[in-house]
C-alpha cells in the first residue's frame, strides 16, 4: 500500500489545549493517556478516539511530511472534545464554528486533490447534537470518522470504527483464550426491554455509578470496569442490544474479555460493516434471528454443547479464537500500522 497521510499542523487550541476535557465527574479525557503505559492508560475514555488516531498517524509508516506525495490529509481538530470547552456542557456550536474557521485550509487541500480526514470521538447523532447536518460536503472528498455513522441530511462521507475501551494490559500482550465459565450470559448497562427475554441473566446496573443525573451519561471508573471485567470473565456470552444507537462500547469490551456478544437482527449491520474486510461478523458474535427471540437461552446453551442447527453453527471455542484475528482493531496500541491500513482501506472504498 503506497497511500501516504499528511498531518496539517493546527494551532494547539484546536486539539491539545482542549485537554483535560470534563465530560462528567466520572469521565475526564486527559493528555496523559498518550504519554506512556502507566496504569491510567488502561482506563481509557471512549472519547479519546481523536487523540489516539492523531497519535497512531504520527507513529505510522504511512506518515509523510511531504504534502506533494500525500493522498490523505488528517486535520487534527478534536471535533468531539471541542464541544466541551465549558465543564460538563456539550455545545455543538463549538464544533460548527471550528469547522467553519478551518474551511479555507480544507478548501486549499481539496484544490490540490487531497482527501480530508476528520475524527469525532463518539457515535454520530441525528438530533440537535448532529453537527454534520450543518455541512454539505457530499460532493467533496471529506471523510468523517466516528464510532457509528448516520444517514445525515446531506449524505456526507463517513466511516465507522470500533470503540476505544478499557483494557487490562499492554496491547501486545493480549492473548484471548477460551475457558469454561460459570454464567451463561450477562448484561451491563441501563435497563433494557431485551432483558425480558431471559430468565437466567446476570445483571450489572451501571446507572448506580452516575452521581449527577443532570450530566452526560458516561463512565470511566476503575471500580466499575473491574466489576464489568469480572462479569465478562465469568460469562460465556454478553447481551449487547442497541445502545444510544445501534452499537455499544460493551460489544468491543466483551470481545476483549473473551465473552461472546449476543446481538440482534436490528443492530448487527454497523458491526458487520466495521469488520467486513477482516472477518465474518457471525464468527465472533451471536446474531439472534427475530423468530428465535423467545428461545435465546436454549440456543446459547446448545451452542456451548455444540448441539445447534446450521443457523448457529460456529462453536463458542472457535468464536473466542477468532477474536484474536481482529483484536488489533480493538486495542489501539501506540504503533499500529495495520489499523492505519484499515482506515486507509475504508477511505479508499468510499472515494473509489
Amino acid at each position: 500500500m503506497d497511500t501516504k497521510l499528511y498531518i496539517h499542523n493546527l494551532p494547539s487550541k484546536y486539539n491539545i489545549d482542549l485537554l483535560p476535557t470534563y465530560i462528567n465527574n466520572k469521565d475526564i479525557v486527559n493528555n496523559t493517556i498518550i504519554q506512556n503505559y502507566a496504569d491510567n492508560k488502561y482506563l481509557r475514555s471512549q472519547y479519546s478516539l481523536e487523540i489516539y488516531l492523531h497519535n497512531l498517524i504520527i507513529n505510522s509508516n504511512y506518515l509523510t511530511n511531504d504534502i506533494s506525495v500525500a493522498k490523505i490529509v488528517f486535520i487534527p481538530l478534536y471535533l468531539f472534545l471541542s464541544a466541551w470547552t465549558q465543564k460538563f456542557v456539550y455545545n455543538v456550536n463549538n464544533i460548527i464554528n471550528n469547522i467553519n474557521e478551518l474551511m479555507p485550509i480544507i478548501n486549499n487541500y481539496l484544490l490540490q486533490n487531497k482527501i480530508i480526514l476528520l475524527c469525532y470521538s463518539d457515535v454520530m447523532w441525528e438530533d440537535e447534537r448532529c453537527f454534520i447536518n450543518y455541512f454539505n460536503f457530499n460532493d467533496k472528498n471529506i471523510i468523517f470518522m466516528s464510532y457509528e455513522k448516520v444517514i445525515d441530511k446531506y449524505l456526507n462521507k463517513q466511516i465507522s470504527v470500533p470503540y476505544i475501551t478499557h483494557i487490562k494490559q499492554v496491547p501486545e500482550q493480549y492473548d484471548i483464550k477460551y475457558k469454561e465459565k460459570k454464567n451463561l450470559i450477562c448484561y451491563t448497562g441501563r435497563k433494557r426491554k431485551e432483558l425480558d427475554y431471559f430468565k437466567n441473566i446476570i445483571l450489572l446496573d451501571t446507572s448506580i455509578y452516575q452521581e449527577d443525573k443532570t450530566q452526560w451519561i458516561s463512565y470511566n471508573d476503575e471500580t466499575l470496569y473491574n466489576n464489568i471485567d469480572k462479569l465478562y470473565n465469568n460469562s460465556y456470552f454478553s447481551l449487547q442490544p442497541h445502545g444510544d444507537k445501534q452499537t455499544r462500547k460493551g460489544f468491543y469490551h466483551s470481545l476483549l474479555m473473551g465473552c461472546i456478544p449476543v446481538i440482534f437482527e436490528n443492530n448487527y449491520s454497523i458491526y458487520e460493516s466495521i469488520f467486513k474486510d477482516s472477518i465474518d461478523i457471525n464468527d465472533i458474535c451471536i446474531i439472534i434471528k427475530n423468530n428465535d427471540i423467545l428461545n435465546i437461552e436454549t440456543i446459547l446453551n446448545n451452542i456451548i454443547l455444540n448441539q445447534n442447527d446450521n443457523k448457529y453453527s460456529v462453536s463458542i471455542q472457535k468464536m473466542v479464537s477468532n477474536i484474536n484475528k481482529i483484536k488489533h482493531l480493538l486495542l489501539y496500541p501506540d504503533n499500529n500500522n495495520i489499523y492505519i491500513e484499515y482506515i486507509i482501506n475504508n477511505i479508499n472504498t468510499i472515494i473509489n
